[in-house]
């Protein structure tokens, strides 16, 4: 079954891609899709990214129209981890790679993966999981999905 995104999903995606269009011709360059993705609340590996380039580039194209960058969110989202999903999204932000990030990162986070939460909840789970003013999203992974 493929993701159909809403009419709201689709006007933020066509939003982000414009800012990536820099020609103005509704086509972006291979080398932003990754960004582009992330820009839209997706977080890819770098190995999932060079396999659509690949195939893109197999087609002769070094660019993709809106159009093309919906059917590859599309089979993103098929494909679509949310466990994997939140993980990836915390690891961005973990530049010293420690498996922990800062609360206010947390926060955002789990607001991007889970917007129905409610604020008291959310300080609920901060509470039970910080460290030194981070939370460790590796050791504690189990109890933030159970959530």
């Amino acid at each position: 079954m493929t993701k159909e995104f809403t009419d709201d999903e689709i006007k933020e995606m066509k939003s982000i891609f414009d800012l990536f269009d820099r020609q103005m011709e509704g086509t972006v360059e291979i080398e932003g899709l990754g960004t582009l993705m992330r820009g839209c609340g997706s977080f890819p590996m770098e190995s999932e990214i060079d396999k659509i380039k690949e195939q893109l580039l197999s087609e002769n194209k070094n660019y993709f129209d809106f159009d093309k960058f919906v059917e590859i969110m599309k089979k993103k989202y098929k494909e679509f981890d949310p466990e994997n999903e939140l993980l990836e999204s915390f690891k961005v932000f973990d530049v010293e790679n420690e498996g922990k990030v800062e609360v206010d990162i947390f926060q955002h986070v789990m607001k991007k993966h889970y917007p129905d939460i409610e604020d008291e909840k959310l300080q609920e789970i901060i509470q039970s999981l910080q460290e030194d003013e981070k939370v460790d999203f590796v050791k504690n992974f189990e109890r933030i999905i159970s959530h």
